[in-house]
């Protein structure tokens, strides 16, 4: 397969979005390798005030096609995690490539990410990093989530698939983490994870409880896409989406793993109140890397006070949107 047919697609909005993702398409035509000159789209899908001149400067700079595009009859608009399915949708609309992959902001890479790389019997590669919202079967705290997903999706828990977790590695139903992965654009992924998304939303299954959050309803359409298209699929390994962040630093911070790692989710770890150990970590186990990013310093929202304004009050008012929501959860 050439490696030029994979189109890299990211999202972006109008505030503290812009650094981290100027950043990640920085690392990618640095280090990507194979993959440094692969197309990258850059996708405004909901409502944002305009990006900054900076901004729209470095993408031209870096080669990326920025679509701005919403739809104002969105009903899930508050759900910030619907901006992956319809980034993808949209760009799909917009690029022709053979494959596409979905990254995150919060991402950088550090080496060439050859395990993108869509041999000619696989339709799609994602990672099963950890089991956070996962369900290992009967008796899982998340089970019976699972269960009415999956009926949601006219899935059956009795057949779907199984995978381990890079983690911990637990033995769970099928989860992939949304960070990073790949498929081939005509094998209807985009369009299928978009619905099974908005079917899941749609349904309001899930209980009020304090361990869910409602990102589930898109992290876990990944997998239920994939498993009813049909798909072929390869797990990609934990250095594909080597996970970091303040939160997770005792428990998980394993240097011989970040040293092996192709792309980092660094998650909050670049955001000046860890910035100090985050560069330590990279300096032990990524040299190189950390040279390049020590230049640049620590994440940053350099929006003007207006737009910081404007931004927060739409925040809160997408906030009270998701709590209205979540009140109307039913049981499962």
């Amino acid at each position: 397969m050439n490696t030029t047919d994979i189109a890299f697609v990211c999202c972006v909005e109008s505030g503290h979005l812009e650094d981290p993702t100027i950043r990640m398409i920085e690392s990618l035509r640095r280090y990507g390798g194979r993959l440094a000159k692969s197309q990258v789209v850059a996708v405004t899908p909901r409502f944002s005030l305009p990006l900054r001149r900076t901004t729209r400067s470095a993408f031209d700079r870096l080669q990326v096609d920025y679509v701005r595009s919403w739809q104002t009859t969105n009903r899930y608009s508050w759900f910030k995690f619907l901006n992956k399915p319809l980034s993808l949708v949209t760009a799909q609309d917009v690029v022709k490539s053979k494959i596409f992959c979905w990254i995150d902001s919060d991402m950088i890479v550090v080496a060439e990410p050859a395990k993108l790389i869509l041999n000619c019997d696989e339709d799609i590669v994602a990672c099963p990093a950890d089991k956070e919202m996962g369900s290992t079967g009967p008796g899982d705290r998340f089970e019976e989530i699972w269960q009415a997903v999956l009926r949601v999706n006219g899935l059956s828990i009795d057949t779907f698939p199984w995978t381990t977790t890079c983690q911990e590695g637990a033995r769970i139903r099928l989860y992939w983490n949304g960070g990073i992965f790949a498929f081939r654009g005509s094998s209807g992924f985009a369009r299928e994870y978009l619905d099974a998304t908005i079917r899941s939303l749609d349904a309001r299954i899930v209980p009020k409880r304090k361990d869910f959050v409602v990102g589930f309803n898109e992290m876990s359409a990944i997998g239920i896409a994939a498993v009813k298209l049909g798909l072929r699929w390869r797990e990609l390994p934990f250095s594909h989406n080597y996970t970091m962040g303040s939160f997770l630093h005792k428990e998980w911070y394993n240097n011989e793993r970040l040293a092996a790692a192709s792309i980092i989710h660094y998650h909050d770890a670049m955001w000046p109140h860890y910035w100090p150990q985050f560069l330590l970590q990279m300096q032990s186990a990524q040299p190189d890397a950390a040279a390049w990013l020590d230049q640049s310093g620590p994440m940053r929202n350099v929006a003007l006070a207006p737009v910081r304004l404007f931004n927060k009050v739409l925040q809160k008012r997408r906030y009270d949107m998701e709590r209205r929501y979540t009140a109307g959860y039913g049981s499962v």
